[in-house]
């Protein structure tokens, strides 16, 4: 099964107190030296503090050394210790212990908390620090290569212990962004030229199918994409606005064939579908991607079963303009999403300078986990996991085997 991998140079597993503090130290270590460090930490709770035993007794010892000014940062320390009292408790009374019968007690200077608070108050000091923390996500196994240890992997959501799923599990996604089944009208496209199956409809439907029957029977769920078709216009959407000017009845012969004959074949596991970033001027001034026309109206007609539609990536120069003014990262997911998609993707391979500074996590913090974007997301994700996932066949895995031995050999 192909995993989705990220790197970072540390990964700490547990959102308790001590991951919080060595991450927040590893931080502070590498600003201090200039040696920057990608740091992430995982936590199983689905919050910061939400596997954390709450009632303390806090002494600040280690705190004063790991954030001297901790008192003028909002912490959650506000409750000081101001009497100790031992108290021996039957079921209606109790009687006070005097102190010479126990060790001495002396709590003043500590503070009376709750360590959740003081964990998620952790957590949002460590993301100043950039560090990247992802509640949800249990670590499940260790990752070792060499005999050393490189990573771990987080576990699907949702599994009993007795290794069945249960009513609320979710699978990781295993999606393979293709085939294309663009129609290539113009040979000289360099966008779709090795891209698809040809020119020819009856030949795309023919090959794009056995390309789906395949993936499905693997376990990877595949996506035809760019919906209604990219094959119209010359121009690139990664770098600049694509329009067409063609006819829907003829877009509806030639073009959307394709997508319409796979997916309504296919309408048990509802392939997802890519949208294009073109605006076909005569159904609607929108991009496919941010029209409710094109994925409403249209879509309806066209196909049996309403598609999963994710959109293509909308950092693509045509999908950040309308009119040539430019729209905000919040502005296109929100676009995307009340227009009809499903999924939204959002890359930063179209900027190097954010590439070569390994910076995407700040980018992304800072321009798509907005206060709009997560309220539209908790009001409507109930809707957003229609996804069927396939199960892999295992009738051809020995030539599986066969195959990865002797691409090893060819390795070696």
């Amino acid at each position: 099964m192909d995993r989705e991998i990220m790197e970072y140079d540390v990964v700490i597993v547990g959102g308790g107190p001590a991951g919080l503090s060595s991450a927040i130290k590893l931080a502070q270590l590498s600003n201090i030296n200039d040696r920057p460090l990608e740091i992430c930490l995982l936590e199983k709770g689905s919050e910061i503090g939400a596997h954390i035993l709450s009632g303390n007794v806090f002494q600040t010892k280690a705190l004063d050394e790991l954030i001297p000014d901790w008192k003028d940062k909002n912490s959650p320390l506000d409750v000081p210790v101001k009497k100790d009292k031992l108290m021996f408790l039957f079921k209606k009374f109790g009687l006070s212990i005097p102190s010479f019968v126990m060790p001495p007690m002396n709590n003043h200077g500590n503070y009376v908390i709750s360590l959740g608070n003081l964990c998620r108050w952790l957590a949002s000091q460590a993301e100043d620090l950039g560090i990247e923390i992802f509640p949800g996500f249990p670590a499940s196994k260790i990752l070792y290569k060499n005999d050393k240890v490189v990573g771990v992997r987080t576990g699907d959501m949702g599994i009993g212990l007795d290794g069945e799923k249960k009513q609320g599990f979710e699978a990781g996604i295993d999606i393979n962004y293709s085939p294309v089944i663009d129609i290539n009208h113009n040979k000289k496209n360099n966008l779709l030229r090795d891209r698809t199956f040809g020119d020819n409809t009856e030949n795309i439907i023919s090959l794009a199918n056995e390309y789906i029957q395949g993936s499905l029977d693997g376990g990877v769920l595949p996506v035809l994409k760019h919906f209604p078709g990219h094959g119209r216009v010359m121009t690139d959407s990664h770098t600049e606005d694509c329009l067409s000017d063609i006819d829907i009845n003829e877009l509806l012969n030639t073009d959307i064939l394709p997508f319409k004959i796979l997916h309504d074949k296919y309408t048990e596991v509802n392939l997802p579908i890519m949208t294009s970033h073109i605006i076909y001027s005569k159904v609607d001034r929108y991009i496919t991607t941010y029209s409710k026309e094109w994925l409403g109206e249209q879509s309806n007609l066209i196909f049996t079963k309403k598609p999963f539609f994710i959109s293509d990536d909308i950092e693509m120069f045509s999908a950040t303009t309308i009119n040539n003014k430019n729209i905000s990262c919040e502005e296109r997911v929100l676009l995307a999403l009340k227009a009809g998609c499903r999924m939204i993707i959002a890359t930063t391979m179209q900027d190097n300078d954010i590439i070569n500074r390994k910076s995407s996590h700040e980018y992304y913090r800072k321009n798509y986990f907005t206060n709009n974007i997560i309220e539209h997301y908790q009001k409507n994700h109930d809707k957003m996991l229609e996804i069927v996932m396939p199960n892999r066949l295992d009738r051809n895995k020995d030539k599986y085997e066969k195959y990865l031995k002797n691409i090893k050999l060819m390795e070696s």
